[in-house]
């Protein structure tokens, strides 16, 4: 067995030392995280460029070039598409247990990276990149020299306290990247500030509550991920960070209506003219003045923006006209009043490819046709009254439809031939009005996935139903009694899953009404 898997890693790793530099070293990177863990590709970006893997080439933003060393190292089979949430949550990627420890042979023989695993007190590998897993008790003790520049930590139970941090600071003042995503972590002490060579830091999942004000002394700062922590106000200091290309901060919090908490920041940030990345943030907290700083970042490519009033959106509107670049948009009305006028955007951005809005929208403008390189839209708390698939369908692009909670609240969705060309992925989530949808032979023929949910009219009854319209025949599809449908279509073919009671159903869009087949 040990020569079989010993033959099987040296053909494995002809693909390793085939790759060019650098991306060897981005391909060595999956070897610090561990096996069978998902890493997200914007996650990989930004820590690639930090690492100093990524060069800029011609026009392309280094981001841009990351994604393509991450397409060539998949479409060498040597990294793998964990998960897809086309466009929405981005894509997880991974590598394959086998390749995953070739990769640490490789990681090991130059010194690329390490793990002190602290359970057992012992040292895995060699390298200025450190992963610390298990126990904290012993790290300081055991790692002696003080040539690491990257930080991480893996399947930490105990609670890291200020002292700790602050002899880890003063070991390691050269650190570049420090990642504490999901740490025990309730604080950030001000000694943060001495790592001036710091590039990457990310307190994800903590619940560190406040950001000190030493930020200001991290010049070379590249990326800040501070979401789902306990922040809720950046300090002003931030706005000396003239490096910050991304800047991450929202919360889930409980609300059924504006689920996501943004930060509030302070006038000043319109000097974070390198920004790509800014979610998200309270428009309330400092006005049109807020609005107006927007401006200034002709950089981004993604914003996102909470606690939306009308006034707000209107200056919002007139700052969009400059954001060339933009390609992700997430927009949250303050409440259930507010109303989010699309009409005011007159010129959306040309390469506006993902669009969230949470708020009232009354009617879908005619400015519709415009957003034509959109791939994802998200609408939530809308309340449309007429059905906007008359609207959406002329999208030429959109791959991915969310229409949830009470995005419309009529009665009937119609798709009908001739739209929704492209669309892959359709989500329907708390309509409370929603009793048919009906598809049109031949319409959405690139669907892949629909998913109900929540949907208390399309139940069982002799108008609640979801009907399939073929050869001038009007199919009925299986009647559903429960709130949750998740439908996926495959060769032609519609699965009904309920959760509840694991029934499964399969109907055959275009077969005729007498062949329908349904599978218990």
């Amino acid at each position: 067995m040990n020569s079989q898997f010993e033959s099987i890693s040296q053909i494995l790793s002809l693909s390793y030392y085939d790759l060019p530099y650098p991306l060897n070293y981005c391909f060595l990177y999956f070897g610090i995280f561990p096996e069978d863990y998902p890493i997200w590709d914007e996650r990989l970006y930004r820590l690639w460029i930090a690492e100093g893997f990524i060069q800029a080439k011609g026009e392309k933003t280094l981001e841009e070039v990351a994604e393509a060393y991450l397409n060539e190292l998949t479409q060498r089979n040597l990294v793998t598409l964990s998960q897809s949430f086309l466009i929405r949550h981005g894509k997880f990627y991974g590598v394959h247990d086998l390749m995953h420890g070739v990769i640490l042979s490789r990681a090991n023989e130059v010194c690329f990276s390490r793990t002190f695993d602290g359970n057992k007190s012992r040292f895995r590998g060699a390298g200025r990149r450190l992963r610390i897993s298990g126990s904290i008790e012993n790290v300081l003790k055991n790692i002696g020299d003080t040539a690491v520049r990257s930080l991480f930590f893996s399947d930490i139970k105990e609670r890291l306290t200020e002292s700790f941090l602050v002899a880890l600071f003063k070991k390691f003042k050269l650190m570049e990247v420090l990642d504490f995503d999901g740490v025990p972590l309730n604080i950030l002490p001000k000694e943060v500030g001495d790592l001036f060579q710091l590039k990457y830091l990310s307190l994800r999942y903590t619940k560190v509550k406040i950001l000190p004000k030493s930020i200001k002394n991290l010049p070379k700062l590249q990326s800040l991920d501070i979401r789902h922590t306990l922040i809720q106000e950046l300090p002003a200091e931030i706005n000396e960070l003239r490096n910050l290309r991304h800047l991450l901060g929202y919360t889930l919090n409980k609300r059924s209506f504006d689920y996501y908490d943004g930060v509030q920041l302070h006038e000043g940030f319109g000097n974070l003219e390198e920004l790509q990345s800014l979610t998200m943030f309270e428009a309330h907290h400092g006005g049109i003045g807020l609005m107006k700083e927007l401006e200034k970042l002709r950089k981004l490519r993604w914003l996102g923006v909470s606690k939306m009033t009308s006034e707000t959106w209107r200056g919002f509107c007139a700052s969009i006209r400059n954001m060339k670049h933009l390609q992700r948009l997430c927009l949250f009305a303050k409440d259930e009043d507010e109303v989010l006028n699309l009409e005011y955007i007159s010129s959306p951005p040309r390469f506006l490819r993902e669009l969230l809005l949470l708020g009232r929208l009354q009617n879908l403008p005619k400015t519709i046709p415009k957003f034509r390189n959109l791939c994802g839209l998200f609408l939530n708390f809308s309340w449309l009254i007429d059905d906007p698939c008359k609207w959406l369908k002329v999208l030429p692009n959109l791959e991915n439809l969310g229409l949830e909670h009470n995005a419309y609240v009529g009665e009937e969705l119609h798709f009908e031939k001739g739209g929704f060309e492209k669309l892959k992925v359709l989500s329907l989530y708390k309509l409370d009005g929603l009793k048919h949808i009906e598809i049109d032979e031949g319409a959405l023929p690139a669907l892949e996935e629909l998913v109900v949910f929540d949907c208390l009219l399309l139940k069982e009854g002799d108008e609640a139903h979801i009907r399939a319209n073929n050869r001038g025949h009007q199919h009925q599809l299986p009647n559903i009694s429960l709130p949750f449908i998740y439908i996926s279509i495959s060769y032609h073919q519609v699965y009904f899953v309920s959760q509840k009671t694991c029934f499964c159903s399969v109907f055959s869009v275009n077969a005729k009404p007498e062949n329908r087949n349904y599978r218990m």
